[in-house]
């Protein structure tokens, strides 16, 4: 009961100072996955969104970034899709792309991260948007850009599976670019939720 108004009164105010959905497991994430606990109400994703809008020196020289682009298979970028990094015993961090394609993962932890693309998931009932998020939109400040299409998600370098994914080690302080995807369209995802309970 009251870690459900906790995290959505957490959730709400996130959005009040900023902050988009996520897909990463933290207050901002919506049914795809959420891990908010009344013990740890804030995921190293929320604070990453965070100290970007609101940074503070002592954080980037505490955390790493990462930079690359997303394409599809005819070279273009690929807006909305979400970019992250996860790895066993550290919190994952995640950013969408830019509608070129680009990216840039900030505030993340050190650590050995495994970097991986997903598409948005469809709209849940209620929502209007994929995963609900507020699209960008173009140079008039009006028409909303939406993501490029679905596709099969893939860690880095390029790889469906886990095992074959490359370990990255992100350093405090340190940016670090060219962590490109090229991805290849699909109709819909064949998965993209899964709850666990405990």
């Amino acid at each position: 009961g009251s870690i459900v108004i906790l995290g959505v009164m957490a959730h709400e105010f996130g959005h009040a100072i900023g902050l988009q959905h996520t897909l990463a497991s933290s207050v901002m994430a919506t049914n795809a996955t959420t891990g908010a606990t009344r013990a740890n109400p804030l995921a190293a994703d929320d604070i990453a969104g965070i100290s970007y809008l609101y940074p503070t020196p002592d954080f980037a020289a505490q955390t790493g970034s990462l930079s690359g682009s997303v394409t599809d298979t005819s070279g273009s970028g690929v807006n909305l899709a979400s970019v992250a990094v996860a790895g066993p015993g550290l919190a994952a961090v995640s950013a969408l792309t830019n509608p070129d394609g680009t990216y840039t993962l900030r505030g993340i932890p050190p650590g050995t991260y495994y970097l991986y693309v997903q598409p948005l998931p469809p709209p849940f009932q209620g929502q209007t948007t994929l995963d609900g998020i507020v699209y960008p939109v173009g140079r008039d400040g009006q028409t909303a850009i939406p993501p490029s299409h679905f596709f099969a998600g893939q860690f880095f370098p390029g790889t469906q599976s886990p095992r074959a994914a490359t370990p990255i080690t992100v350093e405090a302080g340190a940016s670090q670019a060219g962590f490109n995807f090229q991805v290849s369209a699909v109709p819909q995802p064949a998965v993209f939720g899964v709850r666990t309970y405990g």
